[in-house]
């Protein structure tokens, strides 16, 4: 779940650093190329046709707006790169700061382009004249002999400033980024042996060379151990059995023997 969250977040800042940079590129090119095109068709009292074309570097709009494309593309590299939370926030706030000013010097220089053409070509005549020339100009306009069209250079300038915007702001709301921890790899244990494989013989050693047996060391003979007299302990008497009387000793009947009387003679029997 972790690695997945990890990959979708990389995978939404890598598409907002993508629109930064590529607005940033547009933003550029644009303000190096043409802006307007001007065209006064007089053939209809007897003149030619005559265009001019105005580049953004022609002006001084021109040239702030191809710095904050500069800043668009370094916004886009250093958040491909700084992992601080509050640093990629401020590039991304920078980074739609510079889009929002960038699109903005567009949007109002496309807006204003009849009008501000008129009052640089009022502002070169006499002071007196300058209300009469105003309002001869804005019939020319009106009645199409005077023409402005936008060109492609601030075309690209409010579209790449767009997509700059939205790169910043998906940036601002999107996850950020967690620095990588590095989790330390365990030892890699050796790979088991083949149980299949036979056991390999000891090498015999060179004929030149004899080997040292060692020889079994015979055990110390065991001491004697002294004898002790056997003490035989006199078994206990029997249990009387239930229900019988204990049998007393009894004295034993002496013996009587005859008397001899003292007429009868050994011999004679």
């Amino acid at each position: 779940m972790d690695a997945e969250q990890t990959r979708g977040t990389s995978g939404v800042q890598g598409v907002a650093i993508g629109l930064l940079m590529l607005g940033g590129v547009l933003a550029v090119l644009g303000s190096a190329l043409n802006w307007f095109r001007f065209s006064a068709n007089l053939s209809g009292v007897g003149g030619a046709t005559t265009t001019n074309s105005v580049k953004g570097l022609d002006g001084s709009d021109g040239v702030i707006t191809l710095i904050l494309g500069l800043v668009l593309v370094v916004v886009g590299v250093l958040l491909a790169t700084v992992r601080a939370r509050g640093s990629r926030l401020g590039l991304a706030l920078g980074g739609l700061l510079a889009a929002l000013v960038a699109g903005g010097i567009g949007i109002y220089d496309a807006a204003t382009a009849k009008s501000r053409a008129i009052s640089s070509a009022v502002g070169k005549v006499p002071l007196g004249q300058r209300v009469q020339i105003r309002a001869l100009l804005d019939r020319l306009f009106a009645s199409g002999v005077l023409k402005i069209s936008l060109q492609i250079g601030i075309i690209l300038l409010v579209i790449g400033a767009g997509i700059a915007v939205i790169g910043a702001l998906v940036a601002l709301v999107s996850p950020q980024p967690q620095p990588a921890v590095q989790v330390p790899q365990a030892a890699i244990p050796p790979p088991p042996e083949d149980a299949g494989a036979a056991p390999q013989a000891p090498v015999p050693p060179p004929p030149d060379q004899a080997v040292a047996t060692p020889q079994a060391v015979p055990p110390p003979p065991p001491e004697p151990q002294p004898s002790r007299p056997v003490q035989v302990e006199p078994a206990p008497p029997p249990a009387p059995q239930p229900g019988s009387l204990p049998q007393t000793e009894q004295p034993a009947a002496p013996v009587e023997r005859p008397e001899q009387s003292p007429s009868e003679d050994p011999g004679d029997s």
